[in-house]
């Protein structure tokens, strides 16, 4: 366009999950039941429990379960997620809950000898539990935004008893939070729509630093006065401290 460029610009952050993130939090809760939960315990390794009333935790014999959460419709970026599961009896130990890996399993065939190893991540600890309902932070184990797979311990001699998908009544819940709100990002200089006195100008503005913003910047320059058509030129910033910048990729 020679020395001298009238351009539109717009500007907008890049989130992931179609989804974008910024501003003041504006919250969506999901509330979701396991699509499959069983125990295993070494007291019986080859044995099956996936069809029973109740899931367990303990150390002796060594006794945890599994609960599988599809997580497929959940939108936007989660900010919190608590696993609500029903006690049966009280303790004084509770339990916690782990990683395994987000692997799957088969409800009807999982058994000690093939159910998912514990993996290294850690999510929160019930602390002692009455009968009744009680929670922990499975927030940590949420590495795959399709779906979860949580693994319940417990150090307690006496295994912990807490109500299975088939309990319909109590049975099992997750509760996940996420971030809805778009970026904020704004355009500084130039100007949108300004007229410029070279081909070559940089962009530079301001953009969301609130947690789930990405530090990803698209910057889309126009032809004209006017925010229309087809981009002149498309331009990725990354964000720092709360500002970006990028040039134009070559004469406007």
């Amino acid at each position: 366009m020679g020395s001298s460029a009238r351009i539109g610009v717009v500007a907008a952050a890049v989130v992931a999950a179609a989804s974008a993130f910024g501003g003041h939090a504006a919250a969506a809760t999901y509330t979701l039941s396991p699509t499959r939960d069983a125990y295993v315990t070494a007291a019986a390794p080859k044995m099956n429990f996936g069809t029973a009333q109740d899931l367990r935790a303990g150390i002796s014999p060594d006794t945890r379960s599994y609960l599988r959460f599809n997580l497929s419709g959940v939108v936007g970026k989660p900010t919190s997620a608590r696993l609500h599961l029903y006690a049966y009896v009280s303790s004084s130990v509770g339990y916690g809950a782990r990683g395994a890996g987000n692997r799957s399993f088969s409800e009807r065939s999982i058994t000690y000898q093939n159910a998912p190893a514990l993996t290294a991540e850690v999510g929160g600890a019930s602390g002692p539990i009455a009968v009744g309902w009680t929670s922990v932070d499975v927030a940590p184990l949420l590495t795959d935004p399709t779906a979860l797979t949580v693994a319940i311990v417990s150090a307690s001699v006496t295994p912990v008893r807490l109500a299975s998908r088939e309990a319909s009544a109590t049975r099992p819940r997750l509760e996940i939070v996420t971030d809805t709100t778009p970026p904020v990002v704004t355009l500084a200089t130039p100007a949108n729509g300004s007229s410029l006195g070279t081909a070559t100008p940089t962009f530079s503005g301001s953009a969301g630093t609130v947690a789930g913003d990405l530090a990803t910047v698209t910057v889309r320059v126009y032809g004209g006065s006017a925010p229309t058509g087809t981009p002149a030129q498309t331009l990725t910033a990354t964000e720092a401290g709360g500002s970006w910048s990028v040039a134009a990729g070559g004469e406007l």
